[in-house]
């Protein structure tokens, strides 16, 4: 069974949750949202994405951009590189060195969609 996005049970918890529990360890939570990555290639079809409307439309848009994204790349795991890539520069803006590891920070990738995301993540 397909779940829709209505269907879906509240993230939002799960997020505030996980946030919650890092900060009682010490840790910040650095959220990634892979979607909002696409918004970040200044050419179409990923320029004229919604950021807001209808969440199930939206929901949609952002869906179909990855995976043009993939087929356009020829890589399933093309959102991990963008994750990676966000995370160097958040590394690189509060350290100054993009492979400088930030003490008591968390990077939460949030909504990835394909299994070679994971894969790639867990080979780095």
């Amino acid at each position: 069974m397909a779940w829709s996005a209505l269907q879906v049970p509240d993230l939002e918890c799960v997020r505030t949750f996980l946030a919650e529990s890092l900060r009682e360890v010490g840790y910040a939570c650095y959220r990634v949202r892979l979607s909002g990555l696409l918004h970040g290639i200044n050419r179409p079809p990923w320029s004229g994405l919604p950021e807001g409307g209808p969440e199930d439309l939206r929901i949609d848009k952002h869906m179909e951009a990855g995976d043009q994204l993939r087929r356009a790349l020829g890589r399933g795991d093309a959102l991990a590189g963008l994750a990676v890539m966000e995370v160097r520069d958040f590394r690189q803006a509060e350290s100054g060195e993009e492979n400088q590891v930030v003490p008591g920070t968390a990077y939460v990738l949030d909504s990835l969609k394909h299994p070679a995301e994971v894969h790639t993540l867990r080979d780095i």
